[in-house]
């Protein structure tokens, strides 16, 4: 099935993240400045930013109506503005009043210079065409939302740090600024039930309902308790307080304890998913039943305090850079928007929870608040290459553009394979679909697409086996051929740009067969290809074994895992073949080193100890040597010769690779930026940053030197190709 690209790729993405043939339409953009963040996934609208508190006066609370046609936005100053989200027209603003002497006595901590004026609540009532809005007082108000003074006006017998109202518009949960959570009936505020009593250690810092109304989230805010001045705390701290309630008999279904983290903002959704976020910049996801962690943890914003706040298919993760939107249960980040330089940055604790529609309210520091909407894609995914031409930045002489994005995948990217001319590409995504793209004719093949059969070459669909996330994808040194494994551990070869098997591969060591992980090509009938056990073995073109370099490790019991090649790739020139660990154990000797091998016999010629898991090696052009950059979040960058040896380093470098791009440069990715690197005058220079447009959804970088250009994978399917123009 090939694809020729052209001004129809195009059309078919404008359309793709509107209505999609049958999503619904985006609403017309109001009047002002509009912010959209679209990609294949779906798009993200700013509808409006809101001016809605006092001049100086942070947004403390938000909240949307049922429709998400309404936002309530309550600031410090104890304001409360209603507005229409699609104009951004302010339909009421009212001020709570205050109790007068009622907390003279004996004030909150929380109220120390005149705090308890703060709006602590807003909430929509689902049945009625009312909201109710509370200060840290405890003064309650129950407002129309066509305007006017309040309908009832209520004191709550305790200090209030949050509110919560279920579905049904039939109870009112609050949490107290000492500790306390009680709920009541509404209308009336007669008392139901006394969930935690105040003890006075720490307020409830946050508080919601459950799907169907069954249960009930709470968290306390973080507190160690004192002891006597100058003496070591009473008691341990108390770090997140998270409790799962029954609302049916009040009894404490789940409380997992400590988070390693303040909560700052949960949900429970109909997935069996607790989404708890940390101030510490991470989300972890529960079972709602167990409390054990249900997939791994999400950091986006490097602990700059993302709060999560969770729609039924997705959530939102908000911090002090910008906002992502993520999808349930796999935390795929469909849409990433950072904040222009100079924007005053998201307040997290007053991110509203999804609405139905994917809408949702969140504040800012200068006093505005900006209502969103996510408006996913329904039609089928385009497949093709979309041309660009945007100058990304200049340095060392050099242009960086966006050159092109190539669109088929809709799920994160996890493998990228480039011939060494930079014309043919292979990609995989988590969900096993291979796309191969050749850029000289502009025409693309879908390999394999999972769950649909006769797509593409029928020979890749039918035998890549049923585990695609353990696919490894290689090019041989002419590019005429590519190599990919499957689950079953054979070796496919693949005609390019055809996307044909020609063959598949059983790897033999004698009687034995190697269950293979990785492989890649060397000599027309040689290839190096590394097994699941750790082992690394030299092949000919049928399988058959013809050198053991590293054999295959024990898996009995209480063996250690073995470590897993996940680098084989020619070095320019040199023609060397490097081979580097994907996961290690804590054996220094082995377990961290990369070894250079000698070309012709396979034999070990230098090993070195990248001290860092996944680090990612950078060939230079010209054969002298190499780069080697930290993995994920380390910033150190080395340059080694052809022995390995160590000619200087940064610390400074980039956090998510190095690739080669040609003309003495080489482009490493730094989170959502990329920037070249150059050997000059005796060390090692970086640009400036420079950025690439995927956001924090980057995830790896890999190019070619012949073409200079350079490919950027990212957690949401989007492929960017950025070309490097020297003089």
């Amino acid at each position: 099935m090939g694809v020729r690209v052209g001004a129809c790729v195009l059309l078919l993405l404008a359309a793709g993240c509107g209505s999609g043939g049958g999503g619904r339409a985006p609403p017309a953009p109001p009047a002002g400045p509009i912010e959209i963040v679209s990609n294949h996934v779906g798009t993200l609208i700013c509808l409006k930013v809101l001016s809605a508190a006092e001049a100086g006066a942070e947004i403390e609370r938000t909240a949307l109506s049922a429709d998400g046609t309404l936002a309530a936005v309550g600031d410090a100053s104890g304001n409360v503005s209603l507005f229409e989200s699609d104009t951004g027209a302010l339909r009421t603003r009212v001020t709570l009043p205050e109790p007068g002497d009622r907390f003279d006595a004996t004030p909150s901590e929380g109220f120390a210079n005149g705090n308890g004026r703060r709006v602590t609540g807003v909430v929509f009532l689902p049945a009625t065409a009312e909201f109710l809005a509370v200060n840290g007082y405890g003064t309650l108000a129950t407002y129309g939302v066509a305007g006017g003074p309040p309908s009832a006006v209520s004191e709550l017998p305790t200090a209030v740090s949050r509110i919560a109202v279920n579905a049904a518009g039939t109870r009112l949960a609050v949490g107290s600024d000492l500790g306390g959570i009680a709920e009541f009936a509404l209308p009336g505020l007669a008392p139901v039930r006394t969930y935690r009593a105040a003890d006075g250690l720490a307020p409830v810092r946050l508080l919601r309902y459950g799907p169907g109304d069954a249960t009930l989230l709470s968290a306390l805010a973080d507190f160690i308790p004192p002891g006597e001045p100058g003496s070591p705390p009473v008691g341990p701290p108390l770090d997140g307080g998270l409790t799962r309630w029954d609302t049916g008999t009040g009894a404490a279904l789940l409380s997992p304890g400590t988070l390693d983290g303040s909560v700052s903002a949960f949900e429970e959704n109909s997935l069996g998913m607790l989404i708890v976020g940390r101030e510490d910049g991470r989300g972890v996801f529960l079972d709602r039943d167990t409390g054990a962690e249900a997939v791994t943890g999400l950091s986006l914003h490097g602990g700059l305090g993302p709060l999560l706040a969770g729609g039924q298919a997705h959530a939102v993760t908000c911090g002090f850079f910008g906002l992502a939107l993520l999808r349930l249960p796999d935390r795929l980040p469909v849409v990433h928007a950072e904040l222009p330089a100079g924007e005053s940055p998201f307040t997290p604790r007053s991110l509203s929870s999804l609405g139905a529609d994917d809408r949702f309210c969140v504040g800012r520091q200068d006093g505005t608040a900006a209502v969103y909407e996510y408006i996913p894609r329904v039609s089928p995914l385009p497949i093709g290459v979309s041309l660009r031409d945007e100058v990304l930045g200049a340095a060392f002489g050099a242009t960086l553009r966006l050159t092109a994005e190539l669109i088929g995948h809709a799920d994160r990217v996890e493998e990228i394979a480039v011939s060494r001319d930079g014309n043919l590409l292979l990609s995989r995504d988590r969900s096993g679909k291979l796309i191969a793209w050749d850029r000289s004719s502009e025409v693309v093949i879908l390999l394999r697409q999972p769950g649909a059969a006769g797509l593409g070459a029928t020979a890749v669909a039918t035998s890549l086996g049923t585990c695609p996330s353990s696919q490894r994808l290689t090019f041989g040194p002419d590019g005429t051929t590519a190599l990919a494994t499957t689950s079953a551990g054979t070796v496919l070869r693949i005609a390019m740009p055809a996307g044909t098997v020609t063959t598949t591969i059983t790897v033999m060591n004698g009687a034995t067969p190697i269950n293979v992980h990785l492989a890649i090509d060397t000599a027309p009938d040689t290839m190096l290809v590394a097994s699941t056990l750790g082992g690394v073995f030299r092949a000919n073109a049928a399988g058959v074994v013809q050198q053991v370099i590293a054999a295959d490790k024990a898996t009995g019991a209480g063996e250690e895992s073995p470590v897993l090649v996940s680098t084989l790739r020619h070095a320019p020139q040199a023609g060397a073949v490097l081979f580097a660990p994907d996961r290690y154990v804590l054996d220094l000797g082995d377990t961290q080193a990369a070894t250079l091998l000698d070309p012709a016999t396979l034999v070990a010629q230098a090993t070195i100890n990248q001290e860092y898991e996944r680090a990612q090696f950078a060939f230079l052009a010209n054969g002298a040597g190499m780069l080697l950059a930290g993995a994920e979040g380390y910033h150190r960058l080395r340059l080694l010769d052809n022995a390995l040896n160590l000619l200087r380093e940064r610390i400074d470098g980039p956090t998510h690779g190095t690739t080669t791009v040609g003309g003495g440069l080489l482009l490493g990715l730094r989170g959502p930026h990329v920037q070249l690197i150059r050997d000059q005058g005796g060390q090692l220079e970086l640009s400036g940053v420079m950025p690439h447009g995927l956001g924090g959804s980057a995830l790896g970088i890999i190019g070619s030197p012949v073409s200079g250009r350079a490919w950027v994978r990212s957690g949401t399917g989007q492929i960017l190709e950025i070309g490097v123009e020297t003089p």
